[in-house]
C-alpha cells in the first residue's frame, strides 16, 4: 500500500520531482545491488536517501521503522526490494497454524526472494508430486478439536503450497496448489 501510494503521488508530481525521484531510486537500487554483493552501498545510499528515501518514509509514517516482517502470502520481489532500497529490511516468514506457527524466516539480505531457512532444528520438509510442500515439525497438530479430522498418519502435513529449493537450500514459494493449473500437454 505504501509503495502504491508513493508511485501514485510521484506520477502526479511535476516533471522535475519525477526526475529527482527516478534518479534517487536508481541510486538506492545501485546501493542495494552493492550491499547484495557484500559492499556498503556508500554514497549512492546517502544521496538516494537525502533526495527521496527519507521523505517517502516520513510521509508514509515509517521513518522510525527499523524492521518489518510479512507472512500469509508471497510478496513480490519488487515490493521487498523497494523497502530494502529505502533502508527497511522487509523479511518474509512462512508457517501455518497446523504446523506449529512460523517455520521458515529470512535472516538477512541474501535471503531476499526466498522464505529463508528453518527457524529451529527438527523442522523437516519434502516436496511431493507437483512440488507440493510437506512439513513435519515438533509443533505439528495432533488433531482438530470438535471435528473428526485426523492428523496426518505418516507425520507429514500437506501444506497445499507449491515450493522449491534454491541452490543454497532455502525454501522458495511458488504458489498455492489450488492456483496451479495443469494442461493436458503437461
Amino acid at each position: 500500500r505504501v509503495l502504491f501510494r508513493s508511485e501514485v503521488r510521484i506520477a502526479r508530481a511535476v516533471p522535475f520531482k519525477r526526475w529527482v525521484y527516478g534518479f534517487a531510486m536508481s541510486r538506492l537500487e545501485s546501493s542495494l545491488a552493492a550491499r547484495r554483493a557484500g559492499g556498503s552501498g556508500g554514497f549512492s545510499a546517502f544521496l538516494g536517501g537525502v533526495l527521496a528515501g527519507k521523505s517517502i518514509l516520513k510521509k508514509a509514517g515509517l521513518s522510525s521503522l527499523r524492521y518489518a516482517g510479512v507472512g500469509g502470502a508471497s510478496v513480490s520481489s519488487n515490493v521487498t526490494s523497494w523497502f530494502w532500497q529505502l533502508g527497511i529490511p522487509l523479511y518474509e516468514h512462512y508457517g501455518q497454524v497446523e504446523t506449529g506457527g512460523v517455520l521458515f524466516a529470512q535472516r538477512n539480505l541474501s535471503d531476499s526472494g526466498t522464505l529463508g531457512a528453518a527457524v529451529i532444528d527438527g523442522i523437516e520438509v519434502r516436496l511431493g508430486e507437483g512440488g507440493e510442500l510437506f512439513v513435519r515439525s515438533p509443533g505439528l497438530l495432533v488433531g482438530v478439536l470438535g471435528t473428526t479430522e485426523a492428523p496426518p498418519s505418516d507425520g507429514w502435513y500437506a501444506t497445499g503450497d507449491v515450493a522449491e529449493f534454491d541452490a543454497d537450500g532455502r525454501l522458495v514459494s511458488v504458489a498455492r496448489r489450488s492456483e496451479v493449473l495443469r494442461l493436458s500437454s503437461g
